[in-house]
């Protein structure tokens, strides 16, 4: 039978970070699928929900979180009605959260220990995937959907001056119409970190399958 648990962890700065995890409690001692979404997007987004039931039918836990910055909250998993979070999100601030995402699997809170996760990321989400990847052992296998190659490929090379005269930008989302805010704290964070951001450079350590 096909059952889907929720929790809400505390993500980076303290802000919530809601998480389901769809199973079949048919199967005993599952592996636990961790899945990252991408850039304005929501573990509830598109197919995610059917790719869950699937992995859940061929023996697997599957993970889903949203972000602590996503813009979403746990009231209103749906909408982006937290653009204040958004517009603060980092790299370094998703990786944060997925990392306390690997920690909640691994230690049984809730639900049995996981000695390794597998990992998959969409997108910004496969990114992050990636680096988190080749920083932590406790990923066993690591799947990339429709993965960036880099960071400053989420948007155009000739806005950053202005992005970092005025502090902010606002990206567009077609999908509802909203223009979401984007500090320029995402850039000071590539500038802080740019060997740890370097996507590629982190596929290149990857050593799981």
């Amino acid at each position: 039978m096909i059952r889907k648990d929720t929790y809400t962890l505390p993500g980076a700065k303290g802000r919530p970070m809601l998480i389901d995890v769809t199973y079949n409690n048919a199967f005993k001692d599952a592996p636990i699928v961790i899945f990252a979404h991408g850039f304005k997007g929501f573990k509830d987004w598109g197919t995610h929900n059917l790719v869950a039931g699937y992995f859940a039918n061929a023996g697997f836990k599957y993970l889903k979180f949203n972000f602590s910055h996503n813009g979403t909250t746990p009231d209103n998993p749906l909408d982006f009605t937290d653009l204040i979070a958004f517009s603060d999100n980092t790299f370094s601030i998703e990786l944060e959260d997925l990392d306390t995402i690997i920690d909640f699997a691994c230690s049984g809170s809730g639900m049995a220990a996981a000695r390794g996760v597998y990992l998959i990321g969409h997108s910004m989400g496969g990114g992050i995937s990636i680096i988190k990847s080749a920083e932590d052992s406790r990923i066993k296998k690591l799947v990339t959907m429709a993965s960036i190659s880099s960071f400053y490929n989420l948007w155009p090379e000739e806005i950053e001056i202005q992005w970092r005269l005025q502090g902010i930008i606002y990206m567009p989302n077609k999908r509802t119409g909203q223009q979401m805010p984007l500090k320029s704290t995402l850039l000071g964070d590539l500038d802080k970190h740019p060997k740890r951001l370097d996507i590629l450079a982190q596929a290149a350590k990857v050593k799981q399958p």
